[in-house]
């Protein structure tokens, strides 16, 4: 279980340097949405571990916690096994939408992600699994 009793992200789930924020943003790739952006890198652990960006342009405090609080919920939801390092970036059009919207959205990015992520072939297209 990654979680603690009182629901928070354990630390082994999360970005919590500054360094590690910078080599996602230096070396990841992005997607972006209508609703936040996903910048990704290979991770440096075998799990998924999560650094949220709530800038002040989202608005006040209550309104970037409600932000966070939507996409780590997404992050718990997703299976965490990948070794991905993910910074999210919500955007003001997060605060409108619920918890499914977002979850949905963040699918889609993940998933979007991973594909361009994955080693390629001679031919252009991903390596297959043996």
């Amino acid at each position: 279980m990654t979680e603690t009793a009182a629901g928070r992200l354990r630390a082994a789930d999360r970005l919590r340097r500054a360094a590690d924020f910078r080599r996602v943003f230096r070396e990841g790739v992005r997607a972006e949405g209508r609703l936040l952006s996903l910048v990704a890198a290979p991770g440096r652990t075998p799990r998924a571990r999560l650094g949220l960006a709530a800038s002040r342009r989202l608005g006040g405090a209550v309104a970037r916690n409600r932000a966070k609080r939507l996409v780590r919920e997404s992050f718990r939801r997703e299976a965490r096994e990948w070794a991905l390092d993910l910074v999210a970036v919500p955007k003001a059009g997060i605060l409108e939408c619920g918890q499914a919207t977002v979850a949905a959205e963040y699918r889609r990015l993940l998933e979007r992600l991973r594909r361009r992520l994955e080693p390629r072939g001679r031919e252009g297209t991903p390596a297959a699994a043996h």
